[in-house]
């Protein structure tokens, strides 16, 4: 992806649906990029039997509650509109699933703008358990992730690139190139691994791709990968000050679920800044 024109950010009821709306529309303008945000989310219906209908009394609790998530979501979304800047378009799925509907949607998108799954229990149940990864893998479009339990105070100034010689991470770097130009500053840390031989040769090469970007980096070369890839990527970040991570998004379709890598699993469950990663 060379630029970021079109965002596309995911709302639900949960208090930081405003907070990655907010986001969107600040990294908006820098990239000339329109933003719409789809609110997807969980149907009581989902947890009634197969037999009760909508006007039966449990079904219309259940529209009830359905209605009342709806409104939660409008009216962060209102708020945050109340604040000039890009405008949005405000778009909802109907009765389809919302991880197929939301994915039908992220098809068309540059950037998706995403959360990691809440923790508190009023919100949980908003979204299936698998949401996130099934989008991220599901659609192969790249995005932005926000923490759940950390408010995010500044806008990819200082980012740092977790590098392997792989697909996923090459697609991850170029989505985020539109914001590596634009940071203050910006790290790569790489570890030494079989598949991805940190070789003379392959460190020139991604240091002149940077420059052909436009983007000077530091670069931080390291040995024979520690046990725990994801927690070392996480401390790293918290030492530099890095306000934004950039990662391959690694996983696979198994059965009738989608499975992400050990590595993905630790980032996207203890992340503290936001993660930009496409699979």
């Amino acid at each position: 992806m060379s630029d970021m024109s079109s965002m596309l950010v995911h709302l639900d009821a949960s208090p930081r649906s405003g907070e990655r709306l907010a986001l969107a529309r600040r990294l908006a303008p820098r990239h000339g990029a329109s933003v719409q945000a789809l609110y997807a989310a969980n149907s009581s219906f989902v947890e009634l039997p197969f037999s009760l209908s909508e006007s039966s009394e449990l079904g219309m609790l259940a529209l009830k509650l359905d209605g009342e998530r709806r409104k939660r979501a409008r009216e962060q979304f209102d708020r945050a509109m109340v604040t000039p800047g890009v405008p949005v378009g405000w778009a909802e799925l109907e009765r389809e699933p919302a991880i197929w509907g939301f994915v039908q949607q992220a098809l068309y998108a540059d950037l998706l703008v995403l959360g990691q799954r809440e923790i508190d229990r009023a919100f949980a149940s908003d979204l299936p358990a698998d949401f996130l990864e099934s989008v991220l893998l599901g659609s192969g479009k790249p995005a932005l992730v926000l923490p759940c339990d950390s408010a995010v105070t500044s806008d990819a100034q200082r980012i740092l690139v977790a590098w392997k010689a792989s697909r996923e991470s090459a697609r991850s770097l170029f989505a985020a190139m539109p914001l590596l130009r634009g940071a203050s500053r910006v790290d790569v840390v790489a570890w030494e691994d079989e598949d991805s031989p940190l070789t003379a040769a392959a460190r020139d090469r991604l240091t002149r791709c940077l420059e052909q970007h436009g983007v000077t980096a530091n670069l931080h070369w390291y040995g024979t990968a520690p046990g725990d890839v994801g927690n070392s990527v996480l401390s790293l970040a918290a030492d530099l000050g890095s306000d934004l991570l950039v990662a391959g998004c690694y996983g696979h379709a198994r059965a009738r679920e989608w499975v992400l890598g050990g590595t993905t699993r630790t980032l996207l469950k203890s992340m503290t800044v936001p993660i930009l990663m496409a699979h």
